[in-house]
């Protein structure tokens, strides 16, 4: 319960602030745009490959929005001087931080929620399945998962959300562009430095239709490793 307190008061200022709504709004004309852009583009193209495209496109937005969202979870509460009122009460520095990401996964989910009358779009002239849409979605909120739980880790490390974002963006590009990085590494590096590519090897596999087991264990091992991270960082300040 303590836990949902935590994420009720996280989602309530996101939602009763301004700031959470711009967010909201950017993503989705951000979305909306590079979805006319490269999916309704008038080109010939199958069903599928149009929601492929989506995917592909909005994935990179909602990490974007992950980072956002996830900047203000410790940041703020420093700014404003409430994180004094955090780490003095009875909840455990693993139920705040746990709270914390839940708030940031719920306007996330919101997020995708509101984003789903573009691949309903496709059916205007097309035809895709449904279970192919649940897949890309699922593949979508784990990926941005992952990326909001660095984002709180960051987040923990500075009273500036600006800085906590940017800082964000940098450890989020470590793992999103593996791909990319692994050829700047020598063998027997090259695998692992892939394995950590979220976008090109663990998401793309959703965008295809398919939600294999070892991609959601991924995102499941670097949400728990970065919020176990920021557990420590608190548990450090608690008792010094």
């Amino acid at each position: 319960m303590k836990v949902l307190w935590i994420a009720k008061r996280d989602l309530s200022a996101n939602l009763n602030g301004i700031q959470g709504w711009v967010v909201i709004a950017s993503v989705l004309t951000t979305s909306g745009i590079l979805f006319n852009l490269f999916g309704l583009n008038g080109s010939e193209r199958l069903s599928h490959e149009v929601l492929q495209q989506f995917f592909f496109t909005t994935g990179g937005v909602f990490n974007f929005a992950a980072i956002l969202f996830a900047m203000r979870s410790f940041s703020e509460e420093k700014a404003n001087g409430t994180d004094v009122l955090l780490e003095t009460s009875p909840i455990s520095d693993g139920s705040i931080v746990f709270g914390k990401w839940l708030a940031v996964m719920g306007m996330l989910t919101l997020l995708a929620a509101l984003s789903t009358y573009m691949p309903a779009l496709i059916f205007v002239n097309g035809k895709v399945s449904i279970g192919h849409i649940i897949t890309g979605y699922v593949g979508m909120l784990g990926m941005s998962g992952a990326i909001a739980a660095l984002g709180v880790f960051t987040s923990s490390l500075t009273k500036s959300q600006v800085a906590a974002a940017l800082l964000g963006a940098v450890v989020a590009g470590m793992f999103l562009l593996g791909f990319n990085l692994s050829s700047m590494v020598e063998p027997p590096f090259v695998d692992i430095v892939e394995r950590f590519g979220m976008y090109n090897n663990n998401y793309m596999p959703f965008i295809e239709g398919r939600m294999p087991t070892r991609e959601l264990v991924f995102f499941g091992s670097v949400i728990f490793g970065a919020l176990f991270l920021t557990t420590r960082i608190l548990e450090g300040r608690r008792f010094r």
